[in-house]
């Protein structure tokens, strides 16, 4: 089975960074990363939530392995847009909210009134 090691290493080899690279950013030892790796030791809760954020991952991904009910397209869909730019958030955003199949105001009104 898959653990916190295993989906640690290939979540940095899907990514543009080394393990020497993701420990300096997170201001760690080569060696302490390489712990991790191997599951010789395990982050703090700080230090999960930075890999998670540096290599765009959920940490419920990384700590049980499990993503939240998102599908695979969902899950394609948030990692494009959370490496665009700001404006380009943006731009998305406003053209989903154009794509709805029922407005965001029509939902609101709904529960408003029942």
């Amino acid at each position: 089975m898959e653990g916190f090691g295993q989906r640690l290493k290939e979540s940095i080899k899907k990514s543009d960074f080394t393990q020497k690279e993701l420990a300096k950013m997170i201001n760690i030892s080569e060696d302490s990363m390489s712990l991790y790796v191997k599951e010789k030791k395990f982050p703090d809760v700080q230090k999960v939530f930075a890999i998670c954020n540096l290599l765009h991952i959920e940490p419920n991904y990384l700590i049980i392995g499990k993503n939240s009910d998102l599908t695979k397209e969902e899950e394609q869909l948030l990692r494009y847009y959370r490496n665009c730019t700001q404006d380009n958030q943006t731009i998305i955003l406003n053209a989903a909210k154009g794509m709805q199949k029922e407005p965001e105001s029509s939902k609101s009104l709904g529960s408003k009134i029942g």
